[in-house]
């Protein structure tokens, strides 16, 4: 597809302490992907961006802070956390298994479910923590990956999709604006 935006904006993709530092003094805008990371480690870092990117002189009003989420909405509460936290075992096991004996990957994939970078539940249920996210971490876009390595089928990442268009993202009026 042709880039609807000229010139094409370059985002950073920060997960290093170094990187969030770098994309500050440079002014881009990042991207950040919580997988594992703790929530009180994700604020330092963004924190350390804002504080970097206002020291180099960049405009505080350009700044752009986006969070990578796993997402899967569904109707029923219940059945999306359980089809996500499946997703994930299934995502997160097999890139364990890429450097990891099958035997490790069994007893260690739990741990390795994302939390932070989580959003799932029914619309209502994954606009308030979509919500939440956006004030805990004062980010401005928002990413989401929903399809975990095949595990979902073409209607479930269709339907998820769906969802979060036509009843979570109408409840960000700003956020859908900026697409």
């Amino acid at each position: 597809p042709r880039p609807v935006q000229r010139p094409i904006p370059y985002w950073g993709a920060a997960i290093s302490a170094a990187s969030f530092t770098r994309y500050g003094q440079l002014g881009w805008p990042i991207l950040t992907f919580p997988a594992n990371q703790p929530p009180e480690l994700l604020r330092n870092q963004i924190d350390t961006y804002r504080r970097v990117y206002r020291e180099h002189g960049h405009d505080p009003s350009r700044m752009r802070i986006a969070l990578t989420l796993f997402t899967y909405v569904a109707e029923d509460a219940d059945e999306a956390h359980a089809t996500f936290e499946r997703g994930m075992a299934h995502y997160f096991g097999f890139l364990h298994s890429l450097t990891t004996d099958a035997e490790a990957v069994q007893h260690q994939v739990y741990n390795s479910i994302p939390t932070t970078a989580r959003l799932s539940g029914n619309p209502e249920q994954v606009i308030t923590r979509l919500q939440a996210l956006i004030d805990d971490f004062g980010v401005s876009d928002i990413v989401n990956i929903t399809q975990f390595r095949g595990y979902l089928s073409h209607e479930q990442v269709m339907g998820s999709m769906r969802l979060f268009a036509e009843r979570v993202m109408t409840a960000f009026p700003l956020t859908a604006a900026r697409r």
